[in-house]
């Protein structure tokens, strides 16, 4: 019988604690992450065509 990680933590005295909502992000909530994401991307965004290609991102 294979042990699942929850038991397989239990067993050692180690909680689990999940840290994404159990029942998914609403459009509001997923379209709020998606921004902040695009945000930090976009400060680490590379200021140079070579950068960007040598990085595989696309060019615009």
């Amino acid at each position: 019988m294979t042990i699942g990680l929850i038991d397989e933590l239990a067993g050692q005295g180690v909680a689990y604690m999940p840290v994404f909502p159990l029942g998914g992000l609403s459009p509001l909530q997923s379209s709020t992450l998606l921004t902040s994401w695009t945000r930090s991307a976009e400060r680490e965004r590379p200021s140079t065509r070579g950068q960007v290609e040598g990085r595989g991102f696309r060019t615009r």
